[in-house]
């Protein structure tokens, strides 16, 4: 219900943005090709006694984005894009007196939506303040990562997750318009989850004596950087 909400008032706000200009401009494509380099969000749920100084550490999260951009009045822009990303979300700890770090890393899939109001600047430059939507998908086959041995082994792996993840994106863009006609954008984003969870874990240490274990979770809230090139029409 939280994810229609958000969905419901970002409709509202694309009414508003797109049918409140009443200057209108000549209609203008851009497909844009580009990549995203960010931050991800996790946390550590549960551990037993045999974790010390356990912890999720910082994760990485890389994409490339295809998106096609439509002006259909002055100053908006609007935009419909995919993004295949490439995540890792790692876990570190201490276990009998011994240092290890732990990497899973899996695949996703998103749907982009956005509109972006455009902010004209001299010398043929453009600063776009957006809010969109993303709906993305993890792919069915979550790794499993392993260290150690057979009588010493530690295992991460994923038990649950949430494949259609609803996020609020927002962003800020600064657009260079060239000679050619064609664009270079550098932007800033932020992916905010509207689920609680997108993936659950649980980190396995396994010896003769007995089994440990410990939970961690990830929304993949993101702060993420992007370049791309727009080529126009």
């Amino acid at each position: 219900m939280n994810a229609l909400k958000y969905l419901m008032l970002l409709g509202c706000f694309f009414s508003t943005v797109v049918y409140g200009q009443e200057n209108k401009e000549n209609n203008q494509f851009q497909l844009r090709m580009g990549y995203e380099f960010g931050l991800l969000e996790a946390d550590l749920l549960e551990r037993s006694s045999v974790f010390t100084n356990a912890s999720m550490q910082t994760s990485f999260g890389h994409g490339l984005v295809a998106s096609l951009n439509f002006k259909p009045v002055a100053y908006i822009d609007v935009r419909l894009g995919y993004k295949i990303g490439y995540n890792q979300t790692d876990f570190s700890a201490s276990i009998s007196r011994k240092e290890l770090t732990v990497s899973n890393t899996f695949l996703t899939h998103t749907a982009l939506l956005g509109a972006a109001y455009v902010l004209r600047l001299p010398k043929q430059f453009e600063l776009n303040l957006g809010l969109g939507a993303a709906l993305s998908f993890v792919h069915k086959d979550a790794a499993t990562a392993e260290a150690g041995n057979a009588d010493d082994q530690v295992t991460s792996r994923f038990i649950t997750k949430n494949a259609g993840n609803v996020y609020i994106v927002s962003e800020v863009n600064l657009v260079k318009h060239l000679q050619s006609g064609n664009v270079l954008v550098f932007g800033l984003k932020y992916y905010h989850s509207a689920n609680d969870a997108q993936l659950e874990g649980e980190v396995l240490h396994r010896t003769a004596a007995a089994d440990t274990r410990a939970k961690f979770s990830t929304t993949s809230n993101q702060f993420a950087l992007s370049v791309s090139y727009g080529f126009t029409w």
